[in-house]
């Protein structure tokens, strides 16, 4: 089941990059993502009301801890967004620009190496030079 999650979030990440990059032809990037965020924040509510997963007492319950990782999540998301389309509004090379922002997946073993502790085995790393010489490729 997580394969098809996946594989929505890849399409629904590609409709974001060509929609924006159509709004972008008129409106500022950093406005845009304003937008996109409260927009983000009104079917994000609504689909937790409607899942019926409003849990105040799970919120009551975080740590200091679990809140100061979900504010650095949020500021990572929110920082990442912006960069991104600044450099979607400069660029004509869209597809280009996507692969340089997929270019996280090179970075997310090695962080859950050292934060998470997860192993990074050959298959790991091999798989990272293919996708490091995909984004090269599309970007020469």
């Amino acid at each position: 089941m997580w394969i098809l999650f996946g594989l929505l979030s890849a399409f629904f990440a590609a409709l974001v990059t060509v929609i924006g990059k159509i709004a972008l032809k008129s409106i500022d990037p950093l406005f845009l993502n304003t937008l996109r965020a409260i927009f983000m924040t009104i079917v994000l509510l609504l689909a937790t009301i409607i899942t019926n997963k409003i849990d105040a007492q799970a919120f009551s319950k975080l740590s200091k801890i679990q809140l100061i990782v979900i504010i650095f999540a949020a500021l990572a998301g929110a920082l990442s967004w912006i960069f991104y389309f600044i450099g979607l509004k400069l660029t004509t090379r869209t597809s280009a620009l996507a692969a340089l922002d997929k270019s996280s997946i090179l970075l997310i073993p090695l962080l859950a190496f050292f934060f998470l502790h997860e192993p990074v085995g050959l298959k790991t790393i091999l798989g990272g030079i293919l996708i490091f010489a995909g984004i090269i490729l599309m970007n020469i």
